[in-house]
């Protein structure tokens, strides 16, 4: 509201991600004191330039894995585990690796298999009013944060229950 009220331009500095997501028009967000990159929050967020940013923005699954090929914008990646999947990428990848990054919110947790997903054993089921967090391990021990919404009829997963998970292309980002 003061923001609008003046009419002017405000640089505001802070460490608290919430402020700066809902704050900002823009973020530009600083590595030992060099801009690392600069851009609206939502893209900050869903669409971070680097490991530092997705990292320090936000909680982060950060896979690696090896480049099998590039159709457009989506690569065909795969897993130390042997697992194939999608991810976006607007950028140029050299090499034959590279670092995904999948938010907690965007992976979807599955009772069953379903086509796309892992199998997975829960190592952490906590209830947090609206939200469930969950942590899994993969059969290649690859560790993963979901983050998902209490919804009617979801239950909590026991610990050492066998699930599946997955996320689709739009839902993972190569990192630079």
């Amino acid at each position: 509201e003061l923001h609008q009220a003046i009419g002017s331009t405000i640089l505001f500095v802070t460490h608290d991600q919430s402020e700066a997501l809902t704050m900002s028009d823009r973020i530009a967000v600083m590595d030992a004191g060099h801009i690392v990159q600069i851009a609206r929050p939502a893209e900050i967020y869903r669409r971070p330039q680097s490991r530092f940013v997705a990292g320090f923005v936000g909680e982060s699954n950060l896979i690696d894995a090896q480049v099998l090929g590039r159709n457009g914008r989506v690569l065909t990646l795969r897993t130390p585990g042997g697992h194939v999947f999608e991810a976006e990428s607007r950028h140029g990848v050299s090499g034959d690796s590279a670092t995904v990054l999948i938010r907690p919110e965007r992976i979807a947790i599955h009772a069953a298999p379903a086509p796309g997903t892992l199998p997975a054993t829960v190592t952490s089921a906590l209830f947090l009013g609206e939200v469930l967090r969950i942590e899994v391990v993969l059969d290649d021990g690859q560790r993963l944060l979901i983050r998902c919404p209490d919804i009617a009829g979801r239950e909590l997963p026991e610990l050492g229950a066998q699930v599946h998970v997955g996320w689709g292309a739009a839902d993972s980002w190569v990192l630079s």
